[in-house]
């Protein structure tokens, strides 16, 4: 499997002291249909009772046992304590650091296992042993890789964290034209960074350490995404406005958000399609029928198709999905297209099935294989995801 057959992101819709309020449904089954296997970022485990909700106990089983779905509880956060490490008594080096120095640590949860098995033991079982076995591990080697990378950026690659502080400053309406940085290594991992933040743009000494701490802590967060992409092979969550930094770190490597922007895609697909998408107020989803789609091949060639809509305006896709869409209607509305129906919904074969008992004729026959073959881009967006909005269990 491929870096781009798999997506590392968050599905937990948020509120007040960042409680997992929902998810994202529809995000969730549009993830689950355009990637072989879909990893979850979770929120201390607490998607899950949502996730039994939307497919049902057995349902999410058999997601996880296809490898369809797969989830990592990890609390590893980037921090800047250069000016907090006398508070946090740490025992190598707890000396202050004033406005302008910078130095960083990661920091985890003590009791990540303990809060994992708390919340696996209100799951019952066997789901809880399911979603046990479905748990990614962060490798031990993972804190080195994002530092190694964050390190060499601070340390070696100046555009990096030059063009992380454009993007701090026009935040605050500023133009960063004549910017000026330099950034000195005082001590093993203790940075200063020397700009014309006062001077030129005017900022206070508190201001300007305020501008370069979260530009510098942009450039870490982006090289632990990409440490995920290399430890977990698979695309994490790269945004637009990350776009400077990758192309400032390494220009080949800018094309990972537009890998990684799928579901963007698909939805600008379907808002040009009028289709209708999964909410989350919706109730229970078929995870069988959801688990036949994602492995059809008319699926199949709906990713692929997916990747080259870029290239293609509005109006192009428009034509494109309205012309066959109209063609698809007046052919399933005339007397054909009904015997048609028919024969699909009972689960007959045109080859098997006697044409004259059906009162087909052998040129109706020839227009239905030849004339007007499947169109796998078409059906998919008009009748196989649609179909699993319209068999959505209403609570």
């Amino acid at each position: 499997m491929i870096i781009t057959d798999k997506l590392l992101a968050r599905v937990a819709i948020q509120g007040e002291g960042n409680r997992v309020l929902a998810i994202d449904s529809s995000a969730l089954v549009t993830r689950l249909l355009l990637f072989q296997t879909y990893i979850l970022q979770s929120i201390q485990l607490d998607e899950l009772p949502f996730l039994t909700k939307v497919f049902g106990v057995r349902g999410l089983i058999r997601l996880f046992e296809v490898g369809a779905l797969r989830i990592i509880f990890e609390s590893y956060t980037l921090a800047q304590v250069g000016q907090a490490r006398a508070e946090l008594k740490l025992t190598d080096n707890s000396r202050r650091l004033p406005l302008g120095f910078y130095s960083f640590m990661y920091i985890r949860l003590r009791d990540q296992e303990k809060i994992t098995q708390q919340k696996l033991a209100l799951l019952g079982q066997p789901l809880a042993e399911t979603v046990r076995a479905s748990l990614i591990a962060m490798p031990d080697t993972f804190s080195a890789k994002v530092f190694d990378g964050f390190y060499s950026d601070i340390r070696r690659n100046l555009p990096v964290v030059e063009s992380s502080i454009r993007h701090q400053l026009r935040r605050f309406g500023i133009n960063p034209k004549k910017l000026k940085v330099q950034i000195t290594e005082v001590e093993p991992e203790d940075f200063r960074v020397d700009s014309n933040l006062q001077s030129e743009y005017s900022l206070s000494d508190e201001n300007a350490h305020r501008v370069v701490e979260k530009a510098l802590m942009e450039v870490g967060g982006l090289n632990q995404r990409l440490a995920e992409m290399s430890t977990y092979a698979a695309l994490s969550g790269i945004r637009d406005e990350d776009r400077p930094l990758l192309e400032g770190k390494l220009e080949a490597v800018a094309d990972l958000v537009d890998s990684a922007d799928h579901q963007g895609r698909f939805n600008r697909v379907a808002k040009i399609a009028g289709l209708h998408t999964i909410s989350a107020g919706h109730g229970e989803i078929d995870a069988e029928k959801l688990i036949r789609l994602r492995e059809s091949d008319e699926c199949r060639a709906f990713r692929d198709w997916l990747h080259n809509t870029d290239a293609q305006s509005d109006a192009e896709l428009r034509k494109r999905l309205a012309g066959i869409n109209s063609r698809i209607r007046e052919a399933m509305n005339s007397r054909t297209g009904k015997i048609l129906r028919f024969v699909i919904s009972n689960g007959l074969s045109l080859a098997a099935t006697p044409i004259g008992a059906l009162g087909i004729s052998a040129v109706d026959s020839f227009i239905l294989d030849q004339l007007a073959p499947k169109d796998a881009i078409v059906s998919f967006l008009s009748e196989s995801y649609p179909s699993l909005f319209r068999s959505l269990k209403q609570d």
